[in-house]
């Protein structure tokens, strides 16, 4: 009889077979933070000790200092492991005027999506600025990820009503969750009413909410596995799910075919 993801997980069994994919990760060093295996190299080693097969990745240089230089980290980190690593776009609002780097990354097939950092770069996400990105977006595919929290009017949940109603032919992820267990559940309210919302389960480090409560709550087919790598050793978020009191098929729509269904549903359409 076949063991469960539970008896594999007290036993130490590495999932080798698993192919869990982690579509919230970042790369590369940050400022305001000391990470002491942040390159490509060491993250994927991490991630093999449990079973996660692909990260989606956006550099912090992106997002804190040249989105420019953060999406030449990313193409790098793709070239280096082509077969485990794919990349979001970084978009800035404050430097991006167009979508010719949204369109230069997408030739390639790598990237499979756009990252915002509204808190980073203090902005909101429902302003002018942004409507280049969702324009390239709608007309080149790809999903986008947003970084989200509660407490931040840049991208709090009172701002996503809006956005999905403004945009629902575009797959946006609440990164995060809002953050804050307030905001996990004004998270499950908008994935639950908008098809274009999902979450991702980085959010239950900082909202203390379990992913019992989240699946009992929410669509299942709109929570996606992030474990926000490298800012946590990953062993701790990807064991909230091997962990969780429930059915071994929802933990793996969890771990990786939410987020294969999501890419499937919204491929890069830029010509390669």
């Amino acid at each position: 009889m076949a063991r469960t993801i539970l008896e594999r997980a007290l036993a130490g069994d590495p999932f080798q077979d698993l192919g869990i994919v982690d579509m919230h990760c970042h790369l590369g060093p940050n400022s305001e933070y000391w990470f002491p295996d942040a390159d490509i190299d060491a993250m994927l080693a991490d991630c093999d000790r449990v079973g996660i097969r692909q990260v989606f990745v956006c550099p912090h240089i992106a997002l804190y200092v040249d989105h420019l230089a953060g999406n030449r980290q990313t193409e790098a980190a793709i070239a280096r492991h082509p077969d485990r690593v794919r990349g979001y776009v970084c978009f800035n609002p404050h430097l991006d005027d167009d979508d010719s780097e949204i369109c230069r990354c997408y030739e390639n097939p790598g990237f499979i999506g756009v990252k915002v950092h509204p808190s980073a770069h203090r902005y909101p996400l429902n302003g002018p600025r942004y409507q280049p990105m969702f324009a390239a977006l709608r007309e080149y595919g790809g999903f986008l990820l947003a970084h989200t929290w509660q407490t931040d009017p840049n991208c709090s949940s009172a701002l996503f009503d809006d956005i999905a109603t403004t945009y629902p032919d575009i797959n946006i992820v609440l990164a995060h969750a809002f953050g804050l267990r307030d905001g996990v559940f004004e998270a499950i309210r908008l994935v639950n009413r908008y098809p274009n919302l999902y979450l991702d389960t980085s959010g239950c480090d900082f909202s203390h909410t379990s992913i019992e409560e989240i699946v009992a709550a929410a669509d299942p087919g709109k929570i996606l596995f992030g474990s926000d790598l490298p800012y946590h050793d990953v062993r701790m978020p990807v064991s909230r799910i091997f962990f969780a009191d429930m059915d071994d098929s929802l933990k793996r729509r969890i771990l990786r075919d939410n987020v294969l269904e999501l890419l499937a549903k919204n491929p890069v359409r830029v010509a390669r």
